[in-house]
């Protein structure tokens, strides 16, 4: 099909099943996908993969051990990052995620070694999984592993049981509500290999911790942490 005849095709679908920025609601343009361009230059972007001691490091400095960490976008309550985050999570849009990984894996090759050998998502819980038909997370890491050319991995990190909703707990209670929840499958296959542990948004940091403690029991495991956002 001819270049001006399926911009056409797409202007007229757009009048029937019009394609909407999951950012701001308003129309897509034709070949944007899922974020306008006005959101694109608008959204907050963290600049965390070309800066060493970056705002999450520091986050999570101290805590457990880890080789560089990055996030996409910082977190603003009634924003657009907000609103990407609802509709990948809530809205069925599980193409926003490899969306999202793809973006993030794109800009952490500007300047940092991306050498990964998995990318391993923080699991959900089965029962959970189901009830929302994916794991958003695990989306995020398909994207970026895209790009690194490695494997986005779900066998190695599971989730023994579910756990009540974080939103509403502190530091102490979401670590507490989170320990010894998650246990490693077959660690001898990641014995000296480089993780890039991923998830959607950190806030406390409480999840991404239990995670990456029980990666670190791995021997000579390289880890890595990545987000879309960091509260």
């Amino acid at each position: 099909m001819k270049p001006q005849l399926r911009q056409r095709l797409f202007e007229l679908l757009q009048i029937v099943y019009p394609n909407l920025c999951l950012s701001c609601g308003q129309s897509l343009s034709y070949k944007q996908e899922f974020i306008c361009t006005a959101c694109l230059h608008s959204l907050p972007f963290t600049q965390n993969w070309k800066q060493e001691n970056n705002s999450m490091e520091m986050h999570l400095w101290g805590r457990f051990a880890f080789h560089r960490a990055c996030s996409l976008f910082y977190f603003v309550k009634n924003s657009g990052v907000q609103n990407l985050l609802h509709e990948l999570k809530y809205r069925n849009q599980k193409e926003l995620g490899i969306f999202l990984g793809e973006m993030l894996a794109e800009k952490m090759k500007e300047s940092m070694s991306c050498d990964f050998d998995f990318v391993i998502p923080v699991p959900l819980h089965p029962q959970k999984e189901r009830q929302r038909g994916y794991n958003q997370s695990q989306q995020f890491a398909v994207g970026i592993a895209k790009v690194f050319n490695c494997k986005a991995d779900t066998q190695f990190l599971h989730r023994k049981h579910a756990t009540e909703t974080q939103t509403k707990k502190n530091l102490f209670q979401r670590l507490d509500n989170v320990a010894s929840v998650f246990e490693l499958n077959n660690p001898q296959f990641l014995k000296d290999k480089s993780v890039l542990l991923v998830d959607d948004v950190l806030t406390t940091g409480a999840t991404i911790e239990a995670c990456a403690t029980t990666l670190n029991k791995v021997e000579n495991l390289q880890l890595s942490i990545a987000t879309i956002a960091i509260a």
